[in-house]
Order: structure tokens, then sequence, then C-alpha cells
């Protein structure tokens, strides 16, 4: 009887005892190995068609990558102020990004940004999963650099962010000239000089201006220093902390300065305190100014200015409490 006349009489050929039953082995270590292994394979290139889909092109032949497999580096972010944040977000909610963003691959996976902190910031406020971005090989002691870079051409980066950038540059390239400085950059010598001129101003002035990146200008920052420089810092500090809370303009700030000094040169002369300075051994350890109901300290680092608030604090609150 032949398999299909086994078949419709509703006989099994495969259970038929007649049939050899196929010989069983045991599978060899080796054979595991190589299934293991084709199963991890399959699994990584599961992975890899999923991340092809996340990074996919757009009709403009744009690679778009997942936001979530975006990293930040502290430090790259340039800042805006919140006006400037709100007027990005809205363009980006109802026009296409323009200009993509800059990263480079990681070693641990995903991708690291180099430029467009806050256009991608602002994508994943709007909901979107993923964003137009150019991937570079960056080289490591590049990165930081670049992201710098393209933040520096941006018309509306701050003069104190600019500032705060290229003494990092500076940090990281010890004993280059002006002039190498300047053609690295892209800019005048002259430019950079003006820049750099928020170097000569007080340390409680740069306190302000870190969380007030866009309050002063360069060309104030000129003027008001050579006013610190006279003797007037407590002024320059005054100042610029009225011009960081919008009670003042820039502009006038120069001419505010000095007809406060002219109002307290009229006054007797107890009422105007010499500036007291306070000595270490034979180094500089603290300037001190009163000017009527404001005392004035000024350290030679910010480190023992955050030690020496401290103890201040607690000395004040044991006054408060035996009063």
């Amino acid at each position: 009887m032949s398999s299909f006349s086994k078949l419709a009489a509703g006989v099994n050929p495969d259970l038929h005892p007649d049939k050899p039953k196929p010989e069983r082995r045991n599978v060899s270590f080796g054979e595991k190995l190589v299934k293991d292994s084709l199963l991890k394979s399959n699994e990584a290139l599961k992975q890899e068609v999923i991340k092809l889909k996340q990074a996919r092109l757009d009709n403009k032949g744009l690679l778009h990558v997942a936001i979530t497999d975006l990293h930040e580096i502290p430090g790259r972010k340039r800042t805006l102020d919140a006006e400037q944040y709100s007027q990005l977000l809205e363009n980006l909610r109802h026009n296409d990004l323009v200009t993509p963003i800059v990263v480079r691959k990681r070693e641990a996976g995903g991708y690291e940004l180099i430029s467009g902190h806050n256009r991608t910031q602002a994508f994943r406020e709007l909901g979107r999963e993923s964003i137009p971005a150019i991937i570079s090989d960056i080289k490591d002691q590049d990165a930081n650099k670049d992201a710098f870079f393209a933040n520096l051409i941006h018309p509306a980066l701050p003069d104190y962010e600019k500032f705060v950038g290229i003494q990092g540059f500076i940090k990281v390239n010890p004993g280059s000239t002006l002039d190498n400085i300047a053609k690295q950059i892209g800019i005048s010598k002259g430019h950079l000089a003006k820049i750099l001129s928020f170097d000569r101003l007080p340390t409680a002035a740069h306190e302000l201006l870190k969380a007030n990146r866009g309050a002063l200008g360069a060309q104030m920052a000129i003027e008001l220093a050579a006013l610190a420089e006279r003797g007037h810092s407590e002024l320059v500090v005054a100042a610029i902390e009225l011009i960081a809370k919008s009670e003042l303009e820039q502009t006038k700030a120069k001419d505010w300065i000095q007809k406060t000094i002219a109002s307290e040169s009229k006054k007797p002369a107890q009422e105007v305190a010499k500036p007291i300075s306070i000595k270490k051994g034979k180094a500089a350890f603290c300037n001190m100014r009163r000017a009527h109901k404001v005392i004035r300290l000024e350290f030679q680092s910010q480190e023992q200015a955050e030690t020496l608030e401290k103890h201040i604090h607690e000395f004040l609150k044991t006054l408060a409490k035996t009063d």
C-alpha cells in the first residue's frame, strides 16, 4: 500500500511500525555555542533595525535621530533668556527645523550633542520623538571647541557668554598669544581684547553676570572695569546688580556711578568710610568697605567668598537671636 493509500485509509505512515524511527543524538557543546551565537547575532541585528527606523532619512535627505539617544555635555549649552527660548519654541512648533543639530557617536551608545542643545530641548518639550541631525566625526579634544565655535557665530550670543567660552578655550590652549587665539576663533585681535575686558571686573560682578549673562555688553564692561580699577568696585557691582534686575539701563550705568561718587563726596567725611584691606600674612585676603548702611566684602577668589559666606551667615543668625 502506498503512503497516499495509507493516508486515505486513515493510517499515519509516520506511526507505522515498519518505518524506522529517526536516530536521536546529543547536541555537542560546539553546536550549542554556534546556536547561541546565531541567536545573539539575530538580537543585535534586530536592535540595529530598530535604530535604523529611529534614525531615518526624511524627504529632504536629513537624518533623524531619536531624542532619547541624545546626551548633553555640561558647559556646551548656549544660554537663552526666557523670551529668546519662547520664540524658538513657538517657531519650531509651527515650522520645520532648518538647521540640523550636530552630534557625534558615543562608544557607550547613542549620540553626544555638539551643538543644538536648545533646539533639542524645544523638540523634547513639543513631544517630538526624533530630530534632524548631522553626525560628525569629531575628536575628543575638538568637541568642546567646535561646540563653542558653533555658538560664537550666533549673533544673539551674549558677550559674557563669549567671554566664558574664550576663557575655556585659553585654558585648554595655554601659552597661546592673543593673535593666535583670535585667528583660531575667527575674530579680530581688537574684538578679542574687548571681550576679555570682562576679566577686569570684580569677582562679585562675575557672580551676578553668570546668572544674568546678557546683562552687560563688552563695551560697557570696559568702562565699568576702568571705574573698578580706580577704586569704585563696590559701585560697579551695585550698578551691575541694578542692571540685572532691570532697574538700570546699562547705557546709563557709568553716569549712575559717577553721580553716586559725586553725591558721596559732598557728604560729611564720617559718612564715607575708607576701604579696609585685610591681609593673610603678606598677601591680600579681603577688602572691606562700608557705604552708609551697606558693607561690601571682596575676596581674592570665589572659593574664599563661598567659604566665608557660610561663617558670616551663621554669625549674623547668632546676632539676630541675641537681640
